[in-house]
């Protein structure tokens, strides 16, 4: 379900909420849309690494510095936008943020950084990549635990049908015939004595 932050009301699709945004929260959205997904490969989303890392592996497409210029000073653009104040001013603390912002993500919007990253060798941890950037050769582990674990529960379930067919088959055991009660006296006796 997805959720709208003003009012609470819940939508089954995004689809609906940003419908409902629109109609209903009009005049507090940003006149300034962006749509996230221009943004991904700033904050390198994941089907965004996928693509690249099939980019750089064959080799189709030529990572050029001059291209990747203008990106990198949106993200810094985007970066000082949003922790200024609306004059312009940024207090200390604002700077510290954008300088580790900019860190994490605009200074690594960079070719030798996407090729050591995205490369085909395996990125070493001083590299300063992604700590989790996918690689589609691992799946392949997924998917071998993931069948083991269904082979192994199908197995569980196979012992405990046995066992309960073997049970279902086997003859009820002889019960040994229960003794009678002891009667004492009959019940006329006990008229006579009345």
């Amino acid at each position: 379900l997805f959720g709208c932050g003003l009012c609470k009301k819940r939508f089954r699709s995004e689809k609906f909420l940003d419908l409902h945004l629109e109609r209903k929260h009009n005049d507090t959205l940003a006149m300034d849309k962006e749509c996230l997904a221009n943004m991904c490969d700033v904050v390198r989303c994941p089907s965004w690494a996928g693509t690249t890392r099939k980019q750089v592996n064959s080799g189709a497409v030529t990572c050029r510095t001059a291209d990747l210029l203008p990106r990198k000073q949106y993200c810094e653009r985007i970066l000082r936008d949003c922790v200024s104040a609306p004059n312009g001013s940024t207090t200390h603390a604002g700077r510290e943020l954008v300088l580790a912002l900019n860190a994490s993500f605009c200074t690594k919007i960079r070719c030798d950084w996407r090729q050591r990253c995205y490369g085909p060798k395996e990125p070493r941890l001083e590299d300063d990549c992604d700590p989790l950037s996918p690689r589609e050769d691992s799946h392949w582990v997924y998917y071998t635990l993931l069948i083991i674990a269904a082979l192994l529960i199908l197995a569980v379930v196979c012992v405990c049908i046995c066992i309960q067919e073997e049970e279902e088959l086997r003859p009820p055991p002889k019960r040994l015939s229960e003794p009678q009660p002891a009667v004492i006296g009959s019940g006329s006796e006990y008229h006579q004595s009345i």
